[in-house]
């Protein structure tokens, strides 16, 4: 099913299958890459939420971690991911590329209580 054919308003149509297109292609030219890094708030926002959106209508999953400068800043300055970056509101899981990176986190907690609001 495309997004064509969705009953999605048709701005979240557009968005969800403009990010369809990138990830696509970004998962084409390289099929490791696990994080874009943008400069802009709203992208960050939309890029990720979006993904959640292309799993449910098409089924398709990216993994594919979504960060701003502000966000990767407060990261490498030691700040919380979930409580102080904005890490709780992520749909992709994040913790893969925290692990990866080597940034620490409350690994007590479950998903779903470290993306609680604080």
């Amino acid at each position: 099913m495309g997004f064509r054919q969705c009953a999605f308003p048709e701005n979240r149509d557009y968005t969800a299958s403009s990010t369809y297109k990138k990830l696509a292609s970004l998962k084409e030219a390289h099929p490791d890459c696990n994080l874009i890094l943008t400069n802009c708030p709203g992208c960050t926002v939309f890029l990720d939420a979006e993904q959640g959106t292309i799993k449910e209508v098409l089924e398709e999953e990216f993994n594919v971690s979504i960060l701003d400068y502000a966000q990767l800043t407060g990261l490498m300055l030691g700040y919380d991911p979930f409580k102080d970056c904005g890490m709780n509101a992520k749909v992709v899981p994040v913790e893969p590329l925290l692990d990866k990176i080597g940034i620490p986190y409350d690994k007590s907690k479950t998903f779903e209580q470290r993306r609680r609001p604080f």
